[in-house]
């Protein structure tokens, strides 16, 4: 249930099979910080409801990603087609999945890991910045966040942390590798 927590901080609770751990992330680097989220099955396999929720959500930011070009705003409700966190609730409302995505999808990243931004002025060219849609059902005991670091090229979002295993069989793989 600690998954469904957006930040969880008493680190009181015991890892079980069944559960997925939601690890949040950052780094620093010649003074520069990074953030990143993944979700891992305790167990080492998704059950078929968490693959499906992880699937959603994987999905819903590979959408942003080839929707996030320059002029767009992370967050801006007075223009909502031009919001990519406006543009990833309407594309988990058509999944049902809408209510269950309780924080924004991005932040600006940089020399914080919650770097300062004006939420009002749109992405430029040479922005670094998170997309990290998450899904959270308490009453399924079930959250999944999946964060990335990203930076504005002239004709898109370019993924920094392309490297880091993302897909479901990806993550199955890797925590089934003892070696």
């Amino acid at each position: 249930k600690n998954a469904t927590i957006l930040h969880y901080t008493s680190h009181g609770g015991l890892l079980k099979i069944g559960d997925l751990a939601v690890v949040d992330i950052g780094a620093e680097y010649g003074m520069y910080a990074a953030d990143l989220t993944r979700t891992y099955p305790v167990s080492g396999k998704f059950t078929p409801r968490q693959r499906e929720v992880y699937q959603a959500v994987l999905d819903t930011q590979a959408h942003i990603e080839s929707l996030a070009r320059p002029g767009m705003y992370l967050r801006n409700e007075k223009q909502p087609e031009l919001s990519l966190h406006h543009l990833a609730l309407k594309y988990l409302e058509a999944r049902g999945m809408a209510k269950y995505f309780c924080h924004g999808i991005g932040h600006h990243l940089g020399l914080e890991v919650h770097d300062v931004g004006d939420m009002q002025v749109p992405l430029l060219q040479g922005n670094v910045f998170t997309i990290e849609p998450g899904i959270y059902i308490p009453g399924e005991n079930l959250g999944v966040r999946i964060e990335d670091n990203f930076v504005m090229a002239e004709d898109g979002a370019v993924c920094l942390s392309f490297e880091l295993p993302k897909s479901a069989s990806e993550i199955e793989r890797m925590m089934a590798d003892k070696g």
